[in-house]
């Protein structure tokens, strides 16, 4: 079907007019792709650089060479698809001011893999954890969470591995995990969470 609509419209047009409609439409989606990658790229970076988890002032972390620190990978385009913070006890510091909600997890777009574990980081899994839907690992274990596990967390349907043990997270384990389809490792001890409420 796809080559007979083809011929019909490069007979109809002449061959030159449907090169010319193929290469102007390439360079349209080619401009359109490169502004929206160029404001993810920007948006990652406000995003780092405002959480307050890295020592941005060190000369070994400006922001524009971000996808060379230890701590974060990026794909070709330099959009960041891991974050990998474990064990960092100056950063994030070890004081009261560095919770979770100071990482504007919307920015990250492409992230796969978040590794934020043995950090002593303080506050609640946000909501916006949902918006992950690239994630398939999510290990926040060792932390000094708190709050209930979100319901966005369904959202996560390609997540393989969470771990969110030895925290002090309470309420009931969500049903929502059971949309969680692909995991095949799963921590939730040492919490304060209650039985399993209607999970499978």
């Amino acid at each position: 079907m796809n080559s007979v609509k083809y011929s019909f419209v490069s007979n109809f047009y002449g061959p030159e007019i449907w090169a010319l409609f193929l290469l102007s439409w390439g360079v349209i989606v080619g401009t359109q792709s490169t502004t929206i990658t160029s404001q993810q790229l920007q948006a990652e970076a406000n995003a780092i650089l405002n959480s307050g988890w890295w020592n941005t002032s060190d000369a070994h972390f400006t922001i524009s060479n971000c996808c060379n620190w230890l701590d974060i990978s990026c794909n070709d385009d330099g959009s960041i698809t891991a974050i990998h913070f474990a064990h960092v006890f100056q950063y994030p510091r070890e004081d009261s001011s560095i919770h979770f909600a100071t990482l504007n997890l919307t920015a990250f777009r492409n992230l796969e893999s978040l590794i934020v574990l043995g950090n002593r980081l303080r506050g609640t899994i946000p909501e916006e954890i949902g918006l992950l839907t690239k994630l398939t690992h999510l290990d926040l274990s060792g932390n000094s969470l708190l709050g209930e596990i979100p319901h966005s967390i369904r959202n996560l349907r390609r997540l393989e591995y969470l771990d969110i043990s030895l925290n002090n997270i309470q309420g009931f384990i969500p049903s929502e995990l059971g949309f969680l389809t692909k995991i095949t490792t799963l921590s939730l001890s040492h919490n304060r969470l209650k039985a399993l409420r209607h999970l499978f």
